[in-house]
């Protein structure tokens, strides 16, 4: 089974700046966010809640749910926010070299979410591969601090 506490890296409260590049669903350029990484009183899943807002006043938020599958070595993640889509299918992950790299397909096309803390610094990163597209492209990148 996935080890949660291998998570505990994330968890806390993180301020700082993302680059968003044009993608269906936003303008793109840079943007301020915040996380909240937590565990639940049992800790058998991590919640997590990330807004983002930008210059132009255009915002975002997200919340998710990390769990680890028991019969399995993946975690899970299920992702919702204030775009609508629900998650037909979870986000499925394991750590590679330090990072936790997570994978999902939907209707819209394939994602590839990878997180790592290096240096104190979080790091997030999205890619897509929209239906059209023959490789991933940027969606997001971005750096967080301790707040």
């Amino acid at each position: 089974m996935f080890d949660l506490n291998s998570l505990d890296p994330f968890i806390g409260y993180w301020s700082g700046e993302s680059e968003i590049a044009p993608n269906p669903w936003s303008t793109g350029g840079t943007k301020r966010g915040r996380w909240g990484v937590r565990f639940d009183t049992a800790r058998k899943n991590v919640i997590f809640n990330y807004e983002q807002s930008g210059a132009d006043g255009a915002g975002f938020d997200g919340h998710g749910v990390f769990c680890a599958d028991p019969d399995s070595e993946n975690l899970y993640g299920f992702w919702f926010d204030d775009r609508g889509f629900p998650p037909f299918n979870p986000l499925r992950g394991q750590w590679q070299d330090n990072r936790l790299v997570l994978l999902n397909e939907t209707p819209r096309g394939h994602g590839r979410w990878t997180l790592y803390v290096e240096q104190t610094v979080l790091h997030y990163e999205i890619e897509g591969h929209m239906p059209e597209q023959e490789a991933y492209s940027d969606i997001l990148r971005g750096q967080y601090h301790r707040t």
